[in-house]
C-alpha cells in the first residue's frame, strides 16, 4: 500500500514540539509553500497611507504587483512598487537601485510609511536593507519599516506575516485608556459585525477601536494603543499582542483559540472580567445551546483534518473531547500556543500522523488507502471519496466568534450522516 511508504515519513503528534518536526509524505510537495510576500501585500493593502517596495527577481515583484490589484480601489491607489534586480545586481548588491526607488516613492506619493520588503535573492547575497532604512530616514527624512519576507529556510508563510504585523507596533503612540473599548485582532470588522462575540459585546456598549490588521490608516494606528482589552482571534496575530502588553500594558485574551464549548465559555467570561461587564447569564445560555445540541453524535467515529482556514488545533480539539478517533491532521504552522492543545489531545488517547498543509498527494494516498469516516479540510476533489465524508469547511467560519463556530461545523456534519 502507498499509503504505509507516505506514513512512514510522518511524524507522530506526539513528537511535534516545532515548526521543524512537521514532515511531508512525499519528497517533493505540491503545490508547493506560500509565498510569504503575498500575506505582506495583503496587510500592507490594508493600510490607507502605507506602501510597500518589493525588491526581489522580475518573478517575485510581478507576482506580488499583480496580486495587490485585483480590486479597483487598489489599482488606483498603486499602493505595491516594484524593484526588479538586474544580474549585475544580484552579485554586487542593489543598495544605490533600491534608494533612489525610494526618493521617487516619496516625490511620487508621499507616503506616510514604506514597507520595503525583501525576496529570497536579495536575503541570500546578502543585502544590507537595515542600512538603507537607515539612510532615508537620515537623508530623506523618510519612515521605512524594513520586511525580511525570503522563505529559503522556512516552509511557512507565517514568519514574515507575523514579522510585518508585529511592525505594526513601531507606529503606534501611547494614549489615555478608555476603559469600554477593544482591539479585534486579527478579524476583519466587515466580516464579523453580525458574529456572535460582536454582537454581545456591543450590546454591553463595548466599542470596537480597531481590527488590527485591517481597515487601517497610519493615524487610526497611533490610537490602537488607548483600549483596555485586545481581543486576539489569529495565533499569527499573537506577537503584536504580546508587544501591546509589554509596551502600554493592555491585556490580551485569545479567543476561539479552541472550538471546545468548555473554553468558548471560558474566554468569554476572561473578557467580561477583564472588561468588567456582565456576560455571565448570556454566556451561560449560549453554552447550554451548544453543549446539548450534538454531544453524542460523532462519539467513536474517526477522523482527518487538512487545511481549514483556521489553526487546526483548534477544531480537532473540539472533536476529539466529542469522542471522535483523529487519525491524520495537517498544520500549515506550529505555534508556541499550540502546545497545550496538542497535549490535551494526546491526553484524550489521540496521537495522529501529521502532515504539512497543501502536501495534496500525501493526502490523496491517505483517502484512498485509509478508512475514516471524516475528512475535514481542503482536497484537490470535494467529492466523498469511498465512505469518507469530505466536508470543505474553508469559508465555513468566515464572520464567525463564539459558539456559531463549531456549530456551523457540527451542522455541516450531521448533514452528511
Amino acid at each position: 500500500m502507498i499509503t504505509e511508504d507516505y506514513l512512514s515519513r510522518l511524524n507522530r503528534l506526539s513528537d511535534i514540539d516545532s515548526d521543524k518536526a512537521i514532515k511531508s509524505g512525499t519528497t517533493a510537495i505540491y503545490p508547493g509553500t506560500r509565498c510569504p510576500i503575498a500575506p505582506v501585500t495583503s496587510i500592507v493593502n490594508e493600510i490607507e497611507d502605507a506602501y510597500m517596495l518589493v525588491v526581489g527577481t522580475a518573478e517575485c515583484t510581478y507576482y506580488n504587483k499583480n496580486i495587490s490589484i485585483q480590486e479597483e480601489k487598489t489599482l488606483t491607489q498603486n499602493k505595491v512598487w516594484s524593484y526588479s534586480m538586474n544580474s549585475n545586481e544580484v552579485v554586487f548588491g542593489c543598495r544605490d537601485g533600491v534608494y533612489e526607488a525610494l526618493k521617487i516613492i516619496k516625490e511620487s506619493v508621499e507616503p506616510k510609511v514604506i514597507f520595503l520588503v525583501s525576496a529570497c535573492v536579495p536575503e541570500m547575497i546578502g543585502e544590507d536593507f537595515e542600512s538603507i532604512v537607515d539612510e532615508a530616514y537620515l537623508e530623506l527624512d523618510l519612515k521605512v519599516i524594513y520586511i525580511n519576507g525570503a522563505h529559503f529556510k522556512c516552509y511557512s508563510a507565517m514568519p514574515a506575516e507575523k514579522n510585518t504585523v508585529l511592525a505594526l507596533c513601531d507606529l503606534m503612540e501611547k494614549q489615555d485608556i478608555e476603559e469600554k473599548s477593544v482591539n479585534i485582532i486579527g478579524s476583519k470588522y466587515s466580516l464579523i459585525k453580525n458574529s456572535e462575540l460582536i454582537k454581545l459585546l456591543e450590546s454591553k456598549e463595548i466599542n470596537i477601536n480597531s481590527c488590527i490588521p485591517f481597515d487601517l490608516s497610519v493615524d487610526k494606528l497611533k490610537t490602537a494603543s488607548k483600549v483596555k482589552l485586545n481581543i486576539v482571534t489569529d495565533l499569527t496575530y499573537v506577537p503584536i499582542a504580546k508587544r501591546m502588553q509589554e509596551d502600554y500594558g493592555i491585556q490580551y485574551i485569545i479567543f476561539n483559540y479552541s472550538l471546545e464549548f468548555e473554553c468558548i465559555k471560558k474566554a468569554y467570561l476572561e473578557i467580561g472580567e477583564a472588561l468588567d461587564i456582565d456576560i455571565s447569564k448570556e454566556v451561560q445560555g449560549l453554552y447550554e445551546q451548544a453543549a446539548k445540541t450534538y454531544e453524542h453524535n460523532f462519539r467513536g467515529k474517526s477522523f482527518g483534518t487538512g487545511y481549514l482556514g483556521i489553526d487546526s488545533f483548534g477544531l480537532n480539539h473540539l472533536l476529539t473531547s466529542l469522542g471522535m478517533k483523529l487519525e491524520y491532521m495537517e498544520i500549515e504552522y506550529y505555534f508556541e500556543e499550540n502546545d497545550s492543545l496538542k497535549n490535551k489531545i494526546l491526553e484524550s488517547d489521540n496521537n495522529p500522523f501529521v502532515g504539512r498543509s497543501f502536501d495534496y498527494l500525501t493526502l490523496k494516498n491517505l483517502l484512498k488507502d485509509k478508512e475514516l469516516d471524516y475528512f475535514i479540510g481542503a482536497v484537490l476533489d470535494n467529492k466523498n471519496i469511498g465512505n469518507t465524508k469530505i466536508i470543505t469547511p474553508y469559508m465555513m467560519f468566515a464572520g464567525k466568534l463564539g459558539f456559531e463556530a463549531p456549530l456551523t461545523l457540527l451542522k455541516a456534519m450531521k448533514e452528511e450522516i
